[in-house]
Parts: structure tokens; sequence; C-alpha cells
């Protein structure tokens, strides 16, 4: 028991100490010197030293973390492919999600990237087509994160199909002062790809 409970202190107060080093970091330093002094602190470990830091790491994190770098200590690169950490994969799944929402925002705001007006007189309408093309680019990125999110059940309760519901209504639910255009909303061949695969799987 008491084992245990010292492993938690320890665990703790390493938690602690981390916290406050990133405090001190972000208080002196750029995101970029932060990111170029982790990558020589990194590439200057020597194999204890990795196994050192790698204790510290979540399981999955150390096992990607040991792959990433002991390529770079002349050792043999492995031939298995390198997967993302689920970590990772949430992150940039939850990212690609938030630039859809803001093309959807953008198309709901008079003087967003999607409203058009030709004349002064006229009142401004929105650009359906110019909206689909710019999410094909967020669903090519979706899409490369798929087979992972299926493989660590990451989006369990998530339907694309619906997501692409809520993005027509939405669309068509604009500001009363954007006219509709009479243009219908056709989503791209990158998202229909992501559409078919998803319900698919």
């Amino acid at each position: 028991m008491a084992t245990k409970r010292s492993g938690r202190q320890n665990k703790k107060d390493s938690d602690s100490r981390l916290n406050h080093l990133m405090e001190e970091l972000s208080a002196h330093f750029s995101q970029e010197e932060i990111q170029k002094i982790f990558g020589h602190s990194l590439l200057a470990l020597d194999p204890a030293g990795l196994e050192r830091m790698a204790a510290g790491l979540e399981t999955e994190t150390a096992a990607a973390v040991r792959k990433t770098l002991k390529p770079t200590r002349g050792l043999k690169k492995s031939k298995a492919p390198s997967h993302p950490t689920t970590g990772k994969t949430s992150q940039e799944w939850d990212s690609a999600w938030r630039d859809w929402d803001a093309c959807i925002s953008e198309t709901a705001d008079e003087t967003g990237k999607y409203v058009l007006q030709e004349h002064q007189w006229e009142p401004p309408y929105l650009d359906k087509s110019g909206f689909a093309d710019d999410l094909e680019p967020i669903a090519a990125r979706i899409h490369t994160l798929l087979p992972h999110v299926f493989e660590r059940n990451l989006a369990t309760d998530f339907s694309f199909a619906q997501a692409l519901l809520n993005t027509a209504e939405e669309v068509r639910g604009n500001s009363e002062d954007i006219e509709d255009s009479g243009e219908g909303l056709a989503f791209g061949p990158k998202v229909t790809r992501c559409l078919l695969e998803w319900e698919w799987k």
C-alpha cells in the first residue's frame, strides 16, 4: 500500500515539476524557440536518457517516441509504418471539425467569405459552390484520420451523414439578409468519399 502511495506521490511531484517547467518556458520563450529547445534536447539524449524520459510517459506515447527517436541514433529503421498516437489523432480530428465549423460560420456572416453581392443595391447571396470547394481539403484531412478513428473507437456516436445534414440545415438557416440564390448545396468528391467510407464501416 505504501509503495502505491509513494508511486502516486512521485507522479504528482513529477507532473507539478513539468507544469512549472512549461510555465517558465512559456513565460520566457516563443513557441518556435520552445520547439527547438525540445527538439535539440531529445536529439541529445543517449539511449539511457531516452528510456528515463519514456518512463514518465503514457505507454502508447512512450512506444511512439522510442520508435520515432531511435532511427536518429543510427539504428536500423523499422519497416513498420508509423502511426499517430491516440492523442494526436483526437487532436487532428477535433482540429479538422473546428475548421469545418469555421466555414459554416462564414456562410452566416454578411461580410463572410461566401457572401457575395454583385451590386450595392442588390441583396447579398451565398456562394454555396465556393463553400463546398473549401470543405474538400478539410475532408481530405479527415479521410486520412478515418482508419485510426475506427481502430481506436474515438467517435462511436458520430455519424458523417448526420454531420452533412446538419451542415446543409445550418447553411439554409442563414441570416435573413442573405438571399438564397436557389443554388443547391452539392458536396464534393472528397466529402462524399468520407461519407461512403464512414457509413460502410
